[in-house]
């Protein structure tokens, strides 16, 4: 602090790029396509690359537009702006066909040059679809989640299955014709039953210690529970049952 600065005065707190909440809308959600993961495609692109994608899907307009400056997705993603997250972005650039991403330059009202990104907007079919909730990223979950355990948790929601406890949500989503909102509004998790070796391969983990720790992660942002110790399979959460509010 400057010597001429009372010293009752404190300097004005830094804005955040982005403002986690405490209360997000718990089941508002977005279609991503499943195909990414389990072609195999998901497994081949490294970390950074998914601590990004999800959030370029879920934050994009309805077409497929996304205007969003870099602090703010770089936030939400929960990685460094000036680094992690531009090299997650040009990978994604690179991912071509198999997921095609264009990067715009284009004004800000304040006259500022910046970038805007345009996601393919086809529709997805049936079978194609893993819902994804937005309180999860608007609850800072996301970015608190180990970069490995966000690989993991898309793996997870991939090979996952409606819980069959609750006979009213038995029938898959992804076989209803067309989006029956409602009674995916009230599903409250998935069961998971797919080896551990097929989770970490499909997420590009090498080592069962990174597996452990992911899961320690997910446990701890309140993504993941264990269901039956007995055939390693996991109950995974669609809202977060705790989230991470900027303070």
């Amino acid at each position: 602090m400057n010597q001429n600065t009372p010293a009752n005065i404190s300097r004005p707190r830094k804005r955040l790029a982005y403002v986690f909440k405490s209360d997000p809308h718990p089941t508002r959600f977005k279609n991503f396509d499943r195909t990414l993961i389990t072609s195999g495609l998901w497994a081949e692109l490294p970390t950074c690359a998914h601590a990004v994608l999800p959030v370029l899907v879920m934050f994009a307009n309805a077409q497929g537009l996304l205007r969003m400056t870099v602090a703010q997705l770089a936030a939400i993603s929960g990685v460094d702006r000036f680094r992690t997250f531009p090299n997650g972005i040009d990978l994604i650039l690179k991912m071509g066909d198999d997921f095609p991403v264009k990067r715009e330059m284009w004004r800000t009202r304040n006259g500022r040059l910046a970038y805007r990104y345009r996601l393919p907007n086809r529709e997805l079919q049936r079978g194609e679809i893993i819902p994804l909730r937005f309180a999860m990223f608007e609850g800072g979950n996301w970015a608190h989640l180990l970069l490995s355990a966000r690989s993991l948790y898309m793996v997870m929601r991939a090979k996952g299955s409606p819980d069959i406890e609750d006979p009213d949500l038995e029938a898959d989503y992804n076989s209803r014709e067309g989006m029956d909102k409602e009674a995916y509004a009230k599903r409250e998790s998935e069961l998971c039953h797919e080896p551990q070796s097929s989770l970490m391969w499909l997420a590009g983990i090498k080592k069962h210690d990174t597996f452990r720790d992911c899961i320690q992660s997910l446990v701890d942002c309140g993504l993941c529970d264990p269901y039956d110790e007995d055939t390693g399979s996991w109950r995974v959460y669609l809202t977060p049952n705790r989230f991470f509010p900027s303070v």
